[in-house]
C-alpha cells in the first residue's frame, strides 16, 4: 500500500526536510510513501485532482493562506487526509474545521512525523474498502467500492461498470484487484472481476446481477466463483 502525499510548503528547506522524512520513513517501516512537492498554494489548488491521500499544508504561505487552502480541498475532496505542519500555533483549533489528522508545530523534528504518519497508515487501512483510484486519460476519479458492479479488461484499457455509468481507467486490472477489499470481488474469467455484493445468483453459466444483467462465467471459473459467493454472504450474515 503506498501513501501518495503532497507537500504543499513555500519554504524549499521544510519542504526538503518532509520530504526526507518521507525516505527515512520508508526505509524505517518498509511502507511506501510517494510525495510530491509544491511551493505555490493557488497553483496545487488549480490542479488538485483527488488522487492524494494526505496532503501535509504550511498555513503562513503567499497567495493562499494554508487554512482556507484546507477548506477548498474539502469542498474538492472530502475523503483526503489533511494534516498541518506550521509554527503557527494559533490556528490549531481551527483545524478541527477541516477535520485535519494532525497539527505539527515546526521545527518538525522525525519523531513526530512518524508518529503521524503511522496515524495516516492505519487510518488509510481501516478505510481502504471505501473507495478506489482510477486514472482516465484527462482525469482521475475517487469511486465508491460499494457502486462497481463488475470490471473487464477491454483492448487495453479497464471498462468500470457502474449503475447507469461507465468509467474507462488505463491501468491493469491485476492492479485493481490488489486494491479493492478483500473477498468483495471474484473472477468470472481472467478479464472480469464481478462485485460479489451485486450479484443475484448463478444460472447455469452466466453470474446474474441485481441489476437483471448477465455475465457469462467460464466453466473453469464456476466452481471457485459459487465459492467466493457463498463465502462473502456466510461473511455478512455475521455482521
Amino acid at each position: 500500500m503506498a501513501v501518495r502525499t503532497a507537500i504543499v510548503e513555500d519554504e524549499q528547506l521544510e519542504g526538503d526536510r518532509l520530504k526526507q522524512y518521507c525516505a527515512n520513513y520508508e526505509a524505517e517501516k518498509h511502507r511506501q510513501i510517494v510525495a510530491d512537492s509544491f511551493s505555490n498554494p493557488v497553483a496545487f489548488l488549480e490542479q488538485y485532482n483527488p488522487s492524494y491521500d494526505l496532503v501535509l499544508l504550511d498555513i503562513q504561505m503567499p497567495g493562499m493562506n494554508g487554512m482556507r487552502l484546507a477548506e477548498r480541498l474539502r469542498e474538492l475532496d472530502s475523503e483526503v487526509l489533511i494534516a498541518f505542519v506550521t509554527n503557527m500555533a494559533q490556528y490549531a483549533v481551527q483545524g478541527y474545521r477541516v477535520a485535519a489528522l494532525d497539527f505539527i508545530l515546526k521545527p518538525v523534528s522525525y519523531f513526530q512525523f512518524s508518529q503521524m504518519m503511522d496515524r495516516v497508515f492505519r487510518c488509510l487501512e481501516q478505510r481502504r474498502p471505501a473507495s478506489l483510484i482510477v486514472t482516465s486519460k484527462r482525469d482521475t476519479y475517487r469511486i465508491p467500492v460499494a457502486d462497481i458492479c463488475y470490471i473487464e479488461s477491454q483492448n487495453h484499457k479497464l471498462l468500470i461498470h457502474m449503475e447507469g455509468d461507465v468509467l474507462e481507467a488505463w491501468t491493469a486490472l491485476t492492479a485493481v484487484e490488489e486494491s479493492l477489499p478483500p473477498h468483495q470481488f471474484s473472477r468470472v474469467n481472467a478479464g472480469m472481476l464481478v462485485n460479489l455484493g451485486k450479484v443475484a445468483g448463478v444460472r447455469r453459466d452466466n453470474v446474474q446481477l441485481l441489476s437483471g444483467e448477465e455475465l457469462p462465467i467460464a466453466r473453469r471459473r464456476k466452481k471457485e466463483f459459487c465459492a467466493d459467493l457463498a463465502y462473502y454472504y456466510g461473511e455478512k450474515s455475521y455482521v
